[in-house]
Parts: structure tokens; C-alpha cells; sequence
């Protein structure tokens, strides 16, 4: 069994290394093309000549160490086998459902009124720290921007957005997938999708239009023509930022439904980004500038009691002596803790491997 585990989990470490390896040949090989383009007229050809062309490079590369192992045993699949995943641990089936959403208080349950005639605490009493994080966290969290992504290839960016959105401080998370539910990688997210709403649709247009209805203003990473520097959206919200497949970007259904294109700008060699990095930086610019323009608007006090009845719940886990403890804290909220980091992690490892200086 042991044995079995470990196959598993180099193949799927072979996938994702192979995959940033291709991606950054790709990079280069897009760049050369563009110039053998200029040079010998490409963009002239018609559709059948640039086919053809393309065929017959493929054909060259059957004889090409690595490259052509890849491409005959795409030849052998076909199509329909290629876009369908093979690794079970990435998708789950749909079943009836289109749309699934999962809540902080779906993973828990939400903690009670304390017994009646609890007192309240005092005055002096200390509050947990986890629970003061935990005030922190909820006046931070917002619905003025949030992400949508589409048919990511790789789930472990899926995982990286969640915990740069739950980061952030935004309260949901949108996560199209037409082939199958998205199973998140616990070890990439580390939990933090226990924190807010991930939503899991099947219909790009059924999650846009439920954006929609609730005022949202889409805007999609993509090069097309009109698109901005992420720097340059105008801070109005709420706004939905939405990112596209890491192979071929986003669909052209998106890309209708979008009210503006936008993209990060490069300056290196490099044109490509990977997409959770891309969403990263974006996501905090666009929270930066509602903040910056006070559009960055905080939960509605129900929903901030909502929360924190699960939140709690989660922290206090299932000790029965603790969660009495956090639901008497609910009658009188502790006040929030500063946000301060006291000393790095790496930094206090590094002081416990020194020596302690008592004669060693």
C-alpha cells in the first residue's frame, strides 16, 4: 500500500514538474516563432497553409528526444482522451447539480447561545488570541472584488488563489469547471478555504450571471484589444476579476461576457506568468485601490455574526470545553487583535538551534 502511495504521488510530481518545464520551452519556442512569422510571411498564409504547416512540424518532432514520445502519444489518444483528466485526485464527478457552494458553516457546527444564565466575561477576563485573529480577520473581510476562474488545467493554482483571496481578506471565491468538481490540495490552500464561500459551477455564463445579479462588474485577464494594465482598472466595485485555463486562457464564452480585458504587464524575457501568480498580484492591486478609494466595503454586521459562529466553531474544534468557552465570548465579542507579526517563524527556529550560552 505503502508502495502504491508513493507511484501515486510521483506521477502526479512529474505532471506538474513537466508541466512548468514545457511551459517555460513554450515561452521561448513563442517568441522565435514570432520572428520566423515575420520572416517567411506566416501571417499571410491561409488557414489550410498554417495546418498543414503545423502538422508537418509535428510530424518533424516525432524523431525529437522527449517532445516526440509526447506527441505520438497524443496521436494515439486523440483529442476527447487529452482534454479528459486521468488523475483522479483532481476532479469529482457533477452530479445533477451545476452549482455547489461551500460555506464556513457547512464544515461545522456553528456553535450555540451559551446555557442561559451564563455570565458574559468581564471586563478583565482575556480573550483567546485565536478568537481576537479571528476579529481581526472578519472586520477585514469583503464582497467588493472576488475571483472567478475557469477551467484551470492544474488544481494546485486553484488552491494558491483560495489562499490569496482568504489573505486578502475577500469573503468568496468562483471556480468554473465544466469537466468536474475541482478536489483542492489541502497542502497548497493549508486550510484557508475553511474561511470563506467557494462556489463550484459547471456553466461559465451561470456563474457570471449569478456575479451579475448581484452587481458585480467582470473583468477578464486577457490580451485582447481594449485590455488595460491591471494598474489602470478604475477602482469601482464590486468588481469580479476572472482568469482563464493556464493553457489556452480564457474561453471565448468569458471573454463575450466581459465588461473590460486587462493584463499584467511584463518587462523581462519572460512573457509568462502563472496564472495563481497573475491572479496574486492582481487581486491585491485591485484591493489596494477600492480601499485607497473607500469602496472596499466591509461585511453587514448579521453576516459578521454569521461568520463568526462558524469561524469560532472551527477554531474551538471538538472539544466540548472549549467551544462553551468561545460561545460565551459570542454575547461580547473580544476587541481585535493588532495586525503585527512579533517575530518571524524562520527567525525563532533560528534562535532555538543556538546555543543557550550556560557553558555548552
Amino acid at each position: 500500500m505503502g508502495e502504491r502511495r508513493v507511484r501515486k504521488r510521483s506521477w502526479g510530481g512529474w505532471v506538474d514538474a513537466m508541466e512548468e518545464v514545457l511551459r517555460v520551452l513554450g515561452s521561448s519556442l513563442a517568441a522565435v516563432e514570432a520572428v520566423l512569422d515575420e520572416d517567411h510571411g506566416r501571417t499571410r498564409w491561409s488557414g489550410p497553409e498554417r495546418e498543414d504547416a503545423d502538422l508537418e512540424v509535428a510530424r518533424r518532432l516525432l524523431d525529437v528526444p522527449v517532445l516526440g514520445r509526447i506527441v505520438a502519444a497524443a496521436a494515439r489518444a486523440g483529442r476527447e482522451a487529452i482534454e479528459r483528466p486521468r488523475d483522479p485526485r483532481w476532479l469529482a464527478p457533477w452530479g445533477d447539480e451545476g452549482h455547489v457552494v461551500r460555506r464556513p458553516e457547512d464544515r461545522v457546527e456553528p456553535l450555540g447561545d451559551p446555557p442561559p444564565g451564563t455570565p458574559p466575561p468581564g471586563p478583565g477576563e482575556e480573550a483567546p488570541a485565536r478568537l481576537r485573529v479571528a476579529e481581526r480577520a472578519l472586520a477585514a473581510r469583503t464582497r467588493s472584488l472576488t475571483v472567478l476562474l475557469e477551467d484551470l488545467v492544474n488544481p494546485l493554482n486553484v488552491s494558491a488563489v483560495i489562499r490569496t483571496a482568504e489573505a486578502l481578506g475577500l469573503a468568496e471565491v468562483h471556480v468554473v469547471h465544466r469537466q468536474g468538481r475541482v478536489r483542492l490540495a489541502r497542502r497548497i490552500h493549508n486550510l484557508a478555504d475553511r474561511w470563506l464561500d467557494v462556489h463550484l459551477w459547471r456553466d461559465v455564463e451561470e456563474a457570471v450571471g449569478h456575479l451579475r445579479e448581484r452587481g458585480f462588474r467582470v473583468l477578464v485577464a486577457d490580451f485582447g484589444p481594449g485590455s488595460l494594465p491591471v494598474e489602470e482598472i478604475s477602482p469601482e466595485g464590486p468588481v469580479v476579476l476572472a482568469f482563464g485555463s493556464e493553457q489556452a486562457g480564457v474561453s471565448p464564452r468569458l471573454a463575450a461576457l466581459a465588461d473590460g480585458l486587462f493584463h499584467v504587464p511584463t518587462r523581462g524575457m519572460t512573457a509568462y506568468l502563472n496564472v495563481s501568480v497573475t491572479a496574486a498580484i492582481s487581486l491585491h492591486l485591485v484591493d489596494a485601490r477600492l480601499a485607497a478609494a473607500g469602496l472596499r466595503e466591509s461585511l453587514p454586521g448579521a453576516e459578521i455574526a454569521r461568520l463568526r459562529r462558524a469561524w469560532y466553531a472551527i477554531l474551538a474544534g471538538d472539544r466540548p470545553h472549549r467551544r462553551q468557552e468561545y460561545a460565551r465570548w459570542l454575547q461580547a465579542p473580544p476587541p481585535a487583535a493588532p495586525l503585527a507579526r512579533e517575530v518571524p517563524s524562520r527567525e525563532k527556529a533560528a534562535r532555538r538551534r543556538e546555543p543557550s550560552g550556560d557553558g555548552e
